[in-house]
This record gives C-alpha cells, sequence and structure tokens, in this order.
C-alpha cells in the first residue's frame, strides 16, 4: 500500500491569492500509484477561478491584478482538463513534491480532454493570455490514454500568451507534445524536464516532442 497527500482543499482566498492545502491522507492499495475515483480538479479550478479577475466570456483580458494560485506537496488526481485564465499563476512547492496526476478514463482523443491544463479561450485580439506563470510541480500524464492518436493529447496545450514562463516543471509521459505552445510574445522556459515526452506518438500523426511552438504569430500588433 502506499499513503499520500491529496492536492485540493481551498484553505484561503486573500486578496489576488489563493491558498490550496492537502487534504487527509489516502492510502492506494497493492501495486496502484492513484485512484480513478479521486478528482481533485474542481478544487483547484476553483482556486484558479477565485483569483480570476476578468471577465471570461467578454473581456477585456488586459491590465487585470495577478492572481497567483499555491499548491501544497501531494498527489492531486485530475479527471479533465484544468482551464488557465489570463493573469493567473499556479505555483507548487518543487517539481517533485507536487504532482498534478492525469486520471481520467476518457481516452485524451475525445473533444473536451485534450490536455491538462488547457488554454484554448484565446483569440490573438482582444482575448490573449498575460503573465501565466507555471513553476516548480510536476504533470504526470502515464495513466492518459488515445482511441487514436491525437496531438493535441499534451501536459499543457495553450494559443496566444504574452510573456508566460514555463519554470521548474517536470512533465512525465505525454501521448503527444509535452508542452503545445502557439503564439507566444516574450515566454521564458526555464530549466523543465521531460520524460517520455509523445509517449503514443504515431508516425501519421503531428506533435511529439518536448515543447512545440508556431512561431508564425498573427497576434495583433497592439497588443503586449
Amino acid at each position: 500500500a502506499a499513503t499520500y497527500m491529496r492536492v485540493g482543499t481551498i484553505t484561503a482566498v486573500n486578496g489576488n491569492q489563493a491558498t490550496l492545502s492537502g487534504t487527509a491522507t489516502a492510502t492506494v492499495t497493492g501495486t496502484a500509484y492513484f485512484e480513478f475515483a479521486t478528482n481533485d480538479r474542481q478544487a483547484i479550478q476553483n482556486a484558479i477561478d477565485a483569483v480570476n479577475t476578468e471577465d471570461r466570456e467578454t473581456g477585456p483580458w488586459k491590465n487585470r491584478m495577478h492572481g497567483v494560485v499555491i499548491m501544497p506537496a501531494g498527489r492531486a488526481m485530475v479527471d479533465g482538463p484544468i482551464k488557465i485564465r489570463t493573469c493567473v499563476s499556479l505555483i507548487g512547492q518543487t517539481m517533485y513534491t507536487t504532482r498534478l496526476i492525469w486520471a481520467s478514463t476518457f481516452h485524451m482523443a475525445q473533444t473536451g480532454y485534450e490536455a491538462l491544463l488547457w488554454g484554448l479561450d484565446s483569440n490573438g485580439s482582444t482575448r490573449c493570455y498575460y503573465d501565466n506563470v507555471f513553476r516548480d510541480f510536476c504533470i504526470d500524464m502515464y495513466a492518459a490514454t488515445v482511441a487514436s492518436y491525437s496531438y493535441h493529447a499534451k501536459c499543457c496545450e495553450a494559443l496566444w500568451m504574452v510573456r508566460p514562463c514555463f519554470v521548474n516543471l517536470l512533465l512525465l509521459g505525454s501521448p503527444a507534445t509535452s508542452l503545445g505552445i502557439d503564439y507566444i510574445i516574450g515566454g521564458l522556459f526555464a530549466d523543465n524536464y521531460f520524460i517520455d515526452s509523445g509517449r503514443l506518438w504515431q508516425s501519421t500523426g503531428g506533435g511529439g516532442s518536448a515543447m512545440d511552438f508556431q512561431t508564425n504569430s498573427p497576434f495583433d500588433p497592439t497588443i503586449g
């Protein structure tokens, strides 16, 4: 049996910072590494939404207070995509101690299950992701499956990001590309570690690398 601390209880929301704490310990028997029946996704999403200061439906997405979600050490079971929000950062303790584990029985070629961190709400002009920081945690995708290969099956997939930072991340077992960000202005990618990227890659499909970026940006030149 293995005992671990789950991530998923919001203990405080103070202004622009939400703090998640570990819940009571949980025990997994036998050789199991996680539980499919357990879901911490909604608590993490609630914390992101709690410090999100923009109107997600109409905007504007610019010049907003920056929000931060702090995750403790532990294992978070995630049964579907966590939607990132503009100007909201997600920060763990270390890449070894804060772990987001894909624990969905849905295959990742199914619409709505394309990535653990999902950022496809932007449009490149009025709706861009500004100043997101992702730091000091692990994404574990070894349980992810695909009924048919999809290049969307990533640890993180996002479009149109301004000044994003991806630092000190450990990305494991992504079926397709681990980190796929299309259209970036001024991004920082540093000290990230990738293991088994493109684990389920097929020669007839795209993606499959550690990182993949589109550089022919259709960004509105007035943003930034």
